[in-house]
């Protein structure tokens, strides 16, 4: 699933007076779809009864069903009722709730909402002797630590994305290209052979859809150059307070140059003109894309025919390895107590189970979070084109943005500075530094 906006977290942050009132009338409205301490713990048939709220996803939902009714089977004196909401009306709605103690028992939270939810004291910590943190450091993959503060553990995954390389099969074949490039020296020399001008110059096709991070890559390219292109060239985007970046520097105007690049100039292989990157590789007006492994399923059904295969983001040219990734979590509200949190750890417990995992892998094409994926003969055995996403959730991250909106809108300011305006890079890359370092040392 794609990553989102920090809606959530930008809702934790507003703390005035009109504010709270309105949330709190807003949660009065929705409380007949939540769970607060004064209700029943209980149904008419004795059974307790957890509420579980997350966004609709159609396919999500469905593998979802299925596993709680796995859950239910083998403990028939619980209920898990789960709700769904449209994307754009969840992110408000159980901030809204949860905040006047209205809201659900288990909420599902983006990775990029942590701080906030953590923050607020919105969410649980995860139990020790059912969660124990030196098991969940061992067994599931680096990325699941988006939702640790202090060490303590706040939410469990049961899947996990990550952007990827796209490229064209045929384009590749056709233009002589063995295969896709490993590094960023060979992603530019191919990107340049596989680009189409007429013989007016033209663009007919780009050889790589990069370097434009406003509407390309279903919106994840400015997550790509942050936790993908900085880390790669040595680069820790935060410094270790969390209150300032560490990218306003000569190495990380270097690194957005090289990113730019693919979008500006007479020679470049892409076109600010074209549509985004998801939309030129679909409809081969494009020989690559960067795009998480959720854009199959979306070919799948738009471009059935399409020729494409996949491959790791390539590395820096000293093999620095990094690339965006993508975790939603599921975590016990603060409001839940008694039996009916008691019901919450055990359905979590189940969810983070291997088996709950691969079932959720094969139905939705995210990657199981624990390790032990790595070692699975039969899971590996039908991999397919996801297999370069399994082996990048070793290095996947996300780095804390706190609030994601304005440090998105400060990134891609930044570049549409370079490509519109040809804004020096370094003065570009201060500018926006300036922007989020201002948000981040807010307390």
């Amino acid at each position: 699933m794609p990553a989102v906006e920090g809606e959530a977290s930008r809702l934790l942050r507003r703390t005035t007076v009109v504010r709270w009132c309105l949330v709190a009338c807003a949660a009065l409205v929705w409380a007949g779809c939540g769970h607060s301490e004064e209700d029943s713990a209980r149904d008419a048939d004795g059974k307790t009864v957890v509420t579980y709220w997350r966004h609709h996803n159609g396919p999500e939902n469905d593998a979802l069903l299925e596993l709680i009714s796995r859950f239910e089977d083998d403990h028939p004196t619980i209920r898990i009722d789960l709700k769904t909401f449209p994307f754009g009306v969840y992110t408000t709605k159980v901030v809204a709730a949860l905040t006047t103690g209205l809201g659900p028992d288990i909420v599902n939270i983006h990775g990029s909402w942590a701080h906030g939810y953590i923050g607020s004291g919105l969410i649980l910590p995860l139990p020790e002797e059912l969660f124990p943190r030196a098991e969940l450091d061992e067994q599931f993959f680096p990325l699941t630590r988006t939702f640790t503060r202090d060490g303590a553990y706040y939410a469990i995954p049961i899947g996990g994305s990550n952007l990827g390389l796209y490229y064209n099969v045929t384009m590749f074949r056709e233009a002589g290209i063995e295969g896709p490039p490993r590094t960023w020296s060979e992603l530019q020399e191919v990107a340049q052979r596989l680009t189409r001008r007429d013989r007016h110059g033209r663009l007919l096709r780009s050889g790589a859809s990069l370097g434009n991070m406003r509407g390309s890559g279903n919106g994840q390219m400015w997550n790509y150059f942050v936790d993908g292109v900085l880390p790669q060239a040595g680069i820790e985007p935060l410094a270790a307070d969390g209150r300032s970046v560490r990218w306003d520097t000569p190495e990380g105007a270097a690194a957005l140059t090289w990113f730019t690049d693919f979008a500006r100039g007479d020679d470049a292989p892409n076109s600010t003109l074209f549509p985004g990157a998801f939309d030129q590789f679909r409809l081969g007006l494009s020989a690559m894309m960067i795009d998480g492994n959720w854009a199959m399923g979306a070919l799948s059904s738009v471009s059935p025919d399409l020729d494409y295969a996949t491959a790791p983001v390539p590395t820096s040219d000293e093999g620095g390895r990094a690339t965006y990734g993508s975790i939603w979590g599921n975590a016990v509200t603060r409001q839940t107590s008694g039996e009916t949190q008691a019901a919450a750890w055990t359905f979590l417990s189940f969810l983070a189970t291997y088996e709950s995992m691969v079932y959720w892998s094969e139905q939705t094409g995210e990657m199981p979070m624990r390790t032990r994926v790595l070692d699975d003969a039969a899971f590996l055995a039908n991999i397919g084109r996801r297999g370069p996403f399994l082996e990048q959730m070793a290095y996947a991250r996300m780095s804390p943005k706190k609030d994601e909106a304005l440090y998105k809108g400060a990134i891609i300011d930044a570049a549409d500075q370079i490509l519109l305006n040809d804004v020096d890079p370094a003065t570009a890359l201060h500018d926006a530094a300036e922007r989020v370092n201002a948000m981040l040392s807010e307390r």
